[in-house]
């Protein structure tokens, strides 16, 4: 078993749950923003990106729990790499919602 790679899979699920911490006020924030209406007037860039960013955010637990699963039951079977590729997916994830969130923020300035 790959000492490094069994912490680095323990880190990655830690860094990746802590986000849910926070997903009650972000999944209500994301519902209401959803069911909004919108005005016409925005770029259609705007729109894809800032709509890519909320559903991105909303359906982030269901990617993570499969993953945490996935890892865990890689850990017990003494296979550290495969534990560390599952637990880096949700860090991945983070990683393209902070992407988008970034756009979404130059997109949204004139």
């Amino acid at each position: 078993m790959g000492i490094l790679e069994f912490w680095l899979a323990i880190a990655f699920l830690v860094v990746g749950g802590l986000p849910l911490v926070v997903y009650p006020f972000v999944l209500l924030a994301d519902v209401m923003s959803l069911a909004g209406e919108r005005s016409g007037k925005d770029p259609l860039l705007l729109t894809v990106v800032a709509r890519s960013f909320q559903l991105g955010s909303l359906v982030y637990p269901l990617v993570y729990v499969p993953c945490l699963v996935a890892a865990v039951r890689r850990l017990m079977a003494h296979d550290p790499h495969a534990a560390a590729v599952f637990s880096a997916i949700p860090i991945g994830l983070l990683a393209l919602l902070a992407i988008l969130f970034c756009a979404w923020r130059a997109c949204g300035r004139d």
